[in-house]
């Protein structure tokens, strides 16, 4: 288990989905000795309309969490908590050892001492922790999201009115000057403005662009501005790199 660890909100065919990941434990994902994977599935008690916890199950949650990961500690096996999703009324929490079966007992046990929860663990081998990359940690898009959140976190700590609407700068890179043209063109037809272009940049994507619009940059309306703009630079074979704002007070 690292210290960077993020939450964000993603869609799953067309449900919500909560994911909380351990991103730092990518670093040295896979861990060979942890080779087993146990899932333990537990059904909400009352679940939004979205499948969601609601406000009130939230707090108990989060103590049988905690329960839970208080009762691995007493194993000798060691285990890594990578992280969770709900959705669809159900939380859904993955644990990575080298006893499957002994991890699944203590989970049980713990259960049990929160009889109102239907839960069921599962087993399975996952040498390559597939099903922690491939269901938990953020695709380049849904990080995108994630960076905008601490965006807006540092805004808001600097007394940020994001409602208010101001110069908004963006900055993408491309791996030739036509797939940067083209970009451009497309840009400039949502009203977006050129300021900067360079052609020395380092790495593969060499010729940048950075452009401009007025907006909000409430979560909302920033996530739209950033994914149209994700999408549009990889539909040009470019990468989108991110933004920045001034900070607006009233």
């Amino acid at each position: 288990m690292s210290d960077h660890w993020e939450f964000y909100f993603t869609r799953m065919d067309v449900s919500p989905v909560a994911i909380l990941v351990d991103m730092g434990i990518a670093e040295e994902a896979p861990r060979e000795e942890l080779s087993q994977l146990v899932t333990l599935r537990i059904s909400l008690l009352d679940p939004d309309e979205d499948g969601l916890p609601g406000q009130n199950e939230h707090e108990t949650l989060d103590r049988l969490e905690d329960a839970l990961q208080d009762g691995l500690a007493e194993l000798d096996a060691e285990t890594d908590y990578v992280g969770r999703m709900t959705m669809d009324g159900l939380r859904v929490m993955f644990y990575y050892t080298g006893d499957a079966d002994e991890v699944a007992a203590n989970l049980t046990t713990t259960m049990e001492s929160y009889p109102d929860y239907q839960f069921q663990p599962q087993t399975e081998a996952d040498p390559d922790w597939s099903r922690y990359f491939e269901m938990l940690f953020p695709s380049e898009r849904d990080q995108q999201i994630i960076g905008n959140a601490h965006v807006l976190e540092n805004l808001l700590q600097a007394g940020d009115n994001n409602e208010i609407e101001r110069d908004v700068v963006h900055w993408t890179y491309f791996p030739t000057a036509e797939t940067r043209r083209a970009f451009e063109q497309a840009i400039h037809e949502l009203g977006y403005q050129t300021f900067d272009q360079q052609d020395q940049a380092t790495g593969d994507n060499s010729f940048s662009i950075g452009f401009s619009k007025v907006s909000a940059v409430d979560f909302v309306t920033i996530n739209n501005v950033v994914l149209e703009l994700f999408d549009l630079a990889e539909e040009h074979h470019g990468e989108y790199t991110g933004w920045e704002t001034s900070v607006q007070k009233g």
